[in-house]
Order: C-alpha cells, then structure tokens, then sequence
C-alpha cells in the first residue's frame, strides 16, 4: 500500500490520487494542513490555462470518492510513522508536500518517498525546470525518483522525454508534464509494490551533470510564451 502527501488545496493531489486508483494500487491519503498560498496558486493557474480548476476542462466537482484520509499536524509528525505501520505501507508518495521532508519520515517505510520531479534529473533541478528547458531548447520530460534530504538529489526510478508537436501551446505543454507525471507516479508506485525496489536501488544522479535552476524571471518566461504560442516554434529563436 502506498500513504500519499499531499494538501487540501494542492491540484497535484487529486491528479496522482486518481492515477493511483485507475491503476487499481492500494493507497491512503494523508494530508497536511499547511495550504497553498493564494500566489502559489494563481501562478499554477496561469501555468496550466486554468485546467485543473473544479468542474473545467473534465476535472470533477468531487475528487475523493471512497478515499480513506487521514490529516496529521504535519507531514513530519510522528503520527506519519504511526499510519505506515498501521497501514503497513510499502512506500509514501509525494503529491504536493508543502514540506521538506526530514530524514526520519523519509526511512519510515522499506520503499522510502517517490516523487515525481517535472523535469529531467540531474540536468534540470528546481521548480521552474519545464519553463527553463523550454528557454534553453532542450527536450521536456518528467523523473521519477526516491526522495532524499536534499531538493531533487535522490535515485532515480525512471524518465520519460515528451514529444511536443510543432504548434504547441505553452500552458499546454506544462498541463502534459503534469497529467503525464500523475501516470509516471502511478507506474513507478507498481513498479516498487511489484519488485520491492528502493532507493539503494535506484539510479545515483551524476552530480557533475546536475544544476540546479531558480525560478525563471519574467522576462525569460514572455520569452518561452511567446515561443510557444500555438504556431509553429521549431523556426523561432
């Protein structure tokens, strides 16, 4: 079974809860109140073109239906510990922590945290790594991987490189990393249930290839917008 982190307010939740339960893999939510911030929140918006909002674009009004949930104070509480032993999860997975999870969280169950980074390790680390491969004319994609304590270092599970199409638009570009990521997520949860994979198992990042990058400034993300603004990108510069 897998104990999933995540928020109230966090669009990602949903999304890999879902995949979770249309892969048919066993999984509890647990949730930290810790919310969104409201500028969070409308940068994802304006990201995405408002696809994940309630009721748009095929997303349910009601997301949880015959979910088990628990809310701990925090997603490093001990009570954390508590539902993995009583639920005997294999691993946790990340799906909107607004924590940086400590090491004693991360250890408590055989298959440690998977996460899904919108990026490809170790080259493009950081939140913004869609927007900065797009700048950079570098291929987008989404890393499965076993969290550790620092920011997008752990082993990696597996990759995946998208193919975008020649008109494509920004936000929806960003919208396909991230549906594409809740199905990574999912394969890669069966993939550690299925063989009992963990991170001594995964793929150690190459530290002389990995950079981490900052958020994008405003001006380096006109840039990718105009880029890709539903006409034909491969010829702009």
């Amino acid at each position: 079974m897998i104990g999933v982190l995540g928020t109230i307010n966090n669009p990602i939740t949903p999304l890999y809860m879902a995949a979770l339960s249309l892969a048919w893999i066993p999984h509890i939510g647990i949730l930290d109140p810790k919310l969104e911030t409201e500028k969070d929140l409308a940068i994802f918006k304006d990201r995405t073109g408002g696809r994940f909002e309630r009721g748009k674009f095929g997303m349910p009004d009601i997301y949880y239906v015959g979910e088990t949930f628990y809310v701990v104070p925090s997603h490093n509480d001990w009570r954390v510990k508590a539902l993995a032993r009583k639920h005997h999860l294999t691993a946790l997975l990340n799906a909107g922590t607004p924590r940086r999870l400590i090491k004693e969280i991360i250890e408590c169950v055989p298959s440690g945290v998977i996460s899904v980074h919108p990026g490809l390790l170790p080259k493009y680390r950081g939140c913004c790594a869609v927007e900065w491969s797009l700048y950079n004319g570098d291929p987008v994609g989404n890393t499965a991987f076993f969290m550790a304590e620092g920011y997008d270092t752990g082993p990696i599970i597996t990759k995946e490189f998208y193919e975008l199409p020649p008109d494509a638009e920004y936000t929806e570009i960003r919208t396909h990393v991230i549906r594409e990521g809740a199905k990574l997520a999912a394969k890669a949860c069966q993939a550690v249930l299925n063989t009992g994979m963990g991170p001594k198992d995964g793929i150690v990042q190459d530290e002389a290839e990995a950079r981490y990058w900052g958020v994008i400034p405003e001006e380096y993300l006109k840039t990718v917008k105009a880029r890709y603004n539903g006409g034909d990108h491969h010829d702009k510069s």
